[in-house]
């Protein structure tokens, strides 16, 4: 009895033990540089006083903004906020220090949303946000961790390295198609424990912003079509002051009259209601006609023209309508080809001249 009653009072002692453990953790505070992801879900964590970053216009001169504060979800964040016009590149240097160890594991990582800030408060969205390494690497020694780093966005210049480090892409497609603006944070993470940025928010150009006065001009650019001998088309815009805008309010149209004598426009919903002979080139409008540029490569023989249309969201009666671009896919044969042809020809009738001089020589030394 006295074995069993002894059991019993451990049995006491370790719950007593375990529930003031449990309730000494739930106590003690896990702050954001513990941890790359505070929970799942989230995308941005409290900034560190150890990681600094400073914007960059397009001549390398220091753009500066004054601190605001942002709520996402319950939580409030520090942020900056410069248009995307202004912005060339971030500066982002790690100050703190080095977790010891016989080898320095550490890496830089940016976390992009296509967001921005409306009435002092941030949605982010779990598909459309992206968070990528930068650097991940290591060192034997303190002196060898790259401690700044710059960060270049797409800033819509002919020698722009597009969201990259040392000429790398980091960022994927969406922010490819969505362009340099929405919401950064940067992180630098050092065996294991993570310290972060505030947030920067990049702002596009309203439409409204632009005097209705300004033209919207485009270009095209001859390109090799994956369909036929002819050319496709890239079509692109050249005003800049339309360059920084959000780019799902820029759309394509297309209209022309194909090979076979018919009218065609580019989508379904492009045909208007009461119209019974104009067809569709794409038989479905999920097709993305939207962006600073536009592909114009479709297996089909005709006449174009081209546009670009850009409607304020703000008002919808406000829509800037480009210069019209025209093109021609019809199936010509290239005059390269026809001299080839001719050449040929030329050479072939001299080759059987000869053969038919030489046949009638011999017979004559026959006779």
């Amino acid at each position: 009895m006295k074995f069993k009653n002894n059991n019993k009072i451990k049995a006491v002692l370790l719950g007593c033990a375990g529930i003031s453990l449990s309730l000494f953790l739930s106590a003690s505070p896990i702050t954001s540089t513990n941890l790359l992801v505070a929970e799942s879900g989230s995308f941005i964590n409290d900034a560190s006083s150890n990681i600094s970053v400073r914007m960059y216009d397009k001549n390398n001169t220091l753009v500066t903004s004054d601190k605001k504060s942002v709520s996402i979800d319950t939580n409030n964040y520090s942020y900056y906020s410069i248009k995307w016009q202004d912005v060339s590149y971030f500066d982002i240097v790690y100050s703190g220090p080095i977790a010891e160890g016989e080898k320095i594991n550490y890496q830089f990582s940016v976390t992009w949303s296509p967001a921005n800030v409306k009435d002092g408060k941030l949605e982010l969205v779990t598909d459309r946000t992206e968070k990528r390494e930068i650097i991940d690497t290591s060192a034997s020694n303190e002196e060898d961790v790259v401690k700044q780093i710059r960060f270049y966005v797409d800033d819509q210049t002919n020698n722009s390295i597009s969201n990259s480090f040392n000429g790398n892409s980091v960022l994927g497609e969406s922010y490819i198609d969505n362009g340099g603006w929405g919401i950064y944070q940067f992180n630098f993470i050092c065996n294991g424990i993570a310290y972060n940025s505030d947030l920067f928010e990049v702002t596009p150009t309203k439409i409204s912003d632009i005097s209705p006065e300004t033209s919207l001009s485009i270009k095209s650019e001859a390109v090799r079509s994956q369909y036929s001998i002819n050319n496709a088309y890239i079509l692109s815009i050249t005003s800049p002051e339309y360059k920084y805008i959000e780019r799902n309010n820029i759309v394509w149209k297309v209209s022309g009259e194909g090979s076979d004598g018919k009218k065609y426009v580019l989508l379904p919903s492009d045909i208007e209601e009461d119209d019974k002979e104009t067809k569709s080139i794409l038989s479905d409008d999920a097709f993305d006609r939207t962006g600073e540029t536009f592909k114009f490569d479709f297996d089909i023989s005709g006449n174009w023209e081209i546009t670009c249309e850009i409607t304020n969201p703000e008002n919808n009666e406000d829509v800037r309508v480009s210069n019209v671009i025209k093109v021609s896919t019809v199936k010509i044969i290239p005059k390269n080809l026809i001299i080839w042809i001719v050449v040929g020809s030329v050479a072939l009738a001299g080759i059987i001249l000869t053969v038919i001089i030489i046949l009638a020589k011999k017979k004559e030394k026959i006779w």
